[in-house]
């Protein structure tokens, strides 16, 4: 099936596309036009990965991971192609990568999905895998560069890879002759050093063989005799076990019998045993009297009944109970520090209530001037309330008496005026009856005037500063009143603070007397305890001291029987000291020759291992250094057979290639300066040494028909020219099923009308139907293209992605 052509193409997720977009692709041309970083590439490798799941970058370029194809702002990259043949049957392949998971492809054909290996159906329709994609359909301009700029070898290599015979050179480069010479080198060294260092020693490699030999036979004999040795030794040793074990026994129970004397020394003999258990008898009765008096009634009958079983027991009960006398000797120490606590606490309370008394008893008496002095005002003047209701009585009296003053004024002053009026006048009214007043009258007034003032309006006045002195007066004792009764409130409040501390002063010393009587009685009894405690012990140590000196007499005439036994007991084993010392001696001897011997044997042991391991090693070494020999023949033979398929197929493809290149140069190039190409292969060797072909593109000169060299003659926008017709010619030469060729930024140095006629010219080749060219070239927007053609404008777009717009549409 043939006829395959892109139809749509829906974007979303992808590289600089984070909002969906959806492009028409259903022309002949389809330009698509923008400056750096709008989407343009972004959109090629969207198609790219639709198709396969990849793009160059990231399978071979490994400049990418696939999850860096996803937008930042995205979590999936998904993009979706429709593609129509011939017979208009539409395949949508849908693929989708998710971040940090794995990409899913699916294919619908004709509406239906495809339920088999999507993948290589895919493959199977385009005719073509990612390889041949790279090489054939999407024409990068890094590849384009590959072809006509960087040194002879890089741009031979990058031709190789167009033309498919990479992988010839890449075996042919993976036989490496130098690791073979220097392994060759390394074992013919290996084996030069192993002659050098054994070639005189491999002749006496037989003697010393012999020798070794002779060496184990002596070895054997003198081990036969160590083992002879031994077994009498054995014989000895069983006999020494006996005796040593005896003897050791001995000297221990000679050692304890010189301990119980020695210790026997120290102790009092001539103790009479009947003197030992009378005091005994008393020191238990007053030792059982004292616990009853702790009340430890039990304890005291316990001790009376082990007098009759036995001193051990007495003496055992006796320590239990002095025991339990010092646990009640701890317990009054106890009591005694707890009481003299409280006492002190009990004294400094006492103390503190005998300050305080004395400190209220001197208050009292700074007080008691200030209570006479308040007894005798009020045996005076009475209390508080009298004081008060006779300062209101004189404050009544007051106001009457300044009434009276006030309106002796007020007829004083009437009289002036009305005087006054009939001086000035003659004649007025009186201001009381309004009957006429002459001037004959001014003297009577006067007169009364000065009566008013001389008689009653005078002592009136001396009343006022009677009442008022008498008034203040009051008024101060009140005073002073209030300011004692406050004393005697502290006063008596002080009286009762007395009497209650004097109480407690009391109590406190009668607490103070029982701790005293308390001390006493219990120091006595501490006293006495500790007394017999004395006493008792003293008394026990000389009883303990009775019955250690009877039970040490008793073991040692135990053990004095036991060394008797002992020393009868080595008589009767037959053990010969010195014919045991002489056979050590010998097997030791014997011993050191062998270490001798078994030393001279490893030796030359060690000399014949060494020697064998380098007999063996010179003849694998010489097995190892013939087959690696035959491996380098057999390897120059291989890279000859790959060198000369190399050329046939080259000179096969370079043929056919040369054909269509100068049918597409003779196309594209509008200029009359140039007239056809041609490649020469000539020979270069790399930088590893190797030879390989290095392909020399030339054209001819229209001017004196010369061939000259592409890469050094003619200017950057031809050579792209030439390197275009060299990657359409592949296309041409390329059998698949795909009738569309892509483009990015494929011409960028040369004019609009090789740009034209490079539109015109695609079309035109055969299996062409469809071309995609991204470019940054504003121009692109004018020039005339064959059939259905249209113009996106890309733009950028902020975090949504770039920004598509339908310029320019030419329908057929």
């Amino acid at each position: 099936m043939r006829g395959l052509r892109l139809k749509e193409i829906r974007i979303r997720g992808f590289k600089a596309f984070n909002k969906e977009v959806r492009l028409n692709l259903d022309y002949n041309t389809v330009i698509l036009i923008g400056p750096v970083g709008t989407g343009k590439s972004s959109v090629i490798q969207a198609l790219e990965f639709a198709l396969y799941g990849t793009t160059y970058d990231v399978r071979v370029g490994k400049l990418l991971k696939l999850d860096d194809l996803i937008n930042d702002f995205s979590d999936k990259a998904e993009v979706t192609v429709k593609l129509v043949d011939e017979e208009g049957r539409t395949y949508e392949i849908i693929r989708v990568k998710r971040r940090g998971r794995r990409t899913t492809v699916r294919l619908l054909i004709n509406g239906g999905p495809y339920s088999g290996d999507v993948q290589s159906m895919i493959e199977g329709l385009l005719g073509l895998d990612h390889d041949a994609f790279s090489r054939h359909i999407l024409i990068k301009h890094d590849v384009l560069n590959a072809l006509i700029k960087g040194p002879p070898l890089r741009r031979s290599e990058a031709i190789d890879k167009l033309l498919g015979i990479e992988t010839l050179e890449e075996c042919f480069r993976s036989i490496s002759l130098r690791t073979v010479e220097e392994e060759i080198s390394k074992v013919e060294g290996e084996l030069n050093n192993l002659k050098i260092i054994y070639g005189g020693n491999l002749k006496d490699l037989n003697n010393l063989k012999v020798e070794l030999k002779k060496l184990q036979e002596v070895l054997r004999r003198k081990k036969e005799e160590v083992e002879r040795l031994e077994g009498r030794l054995s014989e000895l040793e069983s006999k020494m076990h006996e005796y040593l074990n005896v003897r050791r026994e001995l000297d221990k129970y000679e050692t304890l019998i010189e301990h119980i004397k020695e210790e026997l020394r120290g102790l009092k003999y001539g103790i009479d045993l009947e003197e030992v258990k009378e005091r005994i008898k008393v020191v238990v009765e007053d030792v059982c009297g004292t616990l009853e008096e702790f009340l430890l009634h039990e304890e005291a009958e316990k001790l009376r009944k082990a007098l009759n079983t036995g001193m051990k027991d007495t003496l055992r009960i006796l320590r239990d109970a002095l025991y339990e006398l010092k646990w009640e000797e701890d317990k009054l120490r106890s009591e005694i520090m707890e009481i003299n606590e409280e006492l002190i606490n009990y004294r400094n309370k006492y103390e503190n209530l005998t300050n305080n008394l004395r400190k209220i008893r001197n208050r009292l008496e700074e007080l008691k001037p200030l209570v006479r002095e308040y007894e005798k005002l009020s045996e005076k003047y009475g209390n508080l309330k009298n004081l008060e209701r006779r300062i209101a009585e004189l404050n009544g009296l007051r106001k009457d008496i300044e009434d009276k003053i006030r309106a002796g004024e007020e007829r004083v002053d009437l009289i002036n005026k009305v005087i006054k009026e009939l001086t000035l006048s003659g004649s007025t009214k009186c201001p009381v009856c309004r009957s006429k007043v002459t001037r004959e009258k001014i003297r009577e007034l006067e007169a009364e005037r000065d009566k008013i003032i001389k008689s009653e309006y005078s002592s009136l006045r001396k009343e006022l500063e009677r009442v008022n002195s008498e008034s203040k007066n009051y008024e101060r004792i009140m005073e002073r009143m209030k300011e004692l009764s406050l004393k005697l409130s502290d006063y008596a409040d002080l009286v009762s603070e007395e009497s209650k501390l004097k109480e407690e002063e009391e109590d406190y010393l009668e607490l103070i007397r029982e701790d005293e009587d308390k001390l006493d009685e219990l120091r006595f009894k501490l006293d006495n305890l500790r007394k017999l405690l004395s006493k008792v012990e003293g008394e026990v140590e000389v009883y303990e001291k009775y019955l250690l000196l009877k039970e040490r007499l008793s073991k040692l005439r135990e053990y004095e029987t036991k060394v008797r036994q002992l020393r009868e007991r080595l008589k009767r084993i037959d053990f010969n000291e010195d014919e045991y010392k002489k056979a050590i001696a010998l097997k030791e001897s014997l011993n050191a020759e062998i270490a001798s011997l078994k030393a001279r044997e490893k030796d030359i042991r060690g000399k014949v291992e060494k020697l064998t391991e380098a007999v063996t090693k010179i003849r694998e070494l010489t097995n190892i250094l013939n087959n690696l020999r035959k491996f380098k023949d057999e390897l120059i033979e291989v890279k000859n057979y790959l060198r000369e398929v190399q050329r046939v197929v080259r000179e096969k493809r370079l043929r056919d290639l040369t054909e269509y290149m100068n049918y597409v140069f003779k196309q594209i190039y509008v200029h009359k300066d140039l007239t056809s190409l041609k490649i020469d292969v000539e020979r270069a060797k790399t930088e590893e040494g190797y030879e390989r072909s290095v392909y020399n593109i030339l054209a001819k000169r229209a001017s004196d028909g010369a061939w000259i060299p592409v890469y050094s003659k003619l200017s950057d926008g031809q050579r792209a020219i030439v390197a275009l017709s060299l990657v359409l010619s592949l296309f041409k030469m390329a059998s698949c099923n795909f009738m569309t060729v892509i483009f990015d930024e494929p011409v960028p140095n040369v004019d609009s009308k090789c740009k034209e006629a490079l539109l015109r010219m695609i079309t035109r080749i055969e299996g062409i139907e469809q071309v995609i060219l991204a470019t940054q070239d504003e121009k692109f927007k004018e020039i005339e293209g064959p059939g259905r053609f249209v113009v996106y404008s890309l733009s950028h777009g902020g975090k949504e992605g770039p920004r598509i717009e339908e310029v320019r549409v030419v329908h057929e």
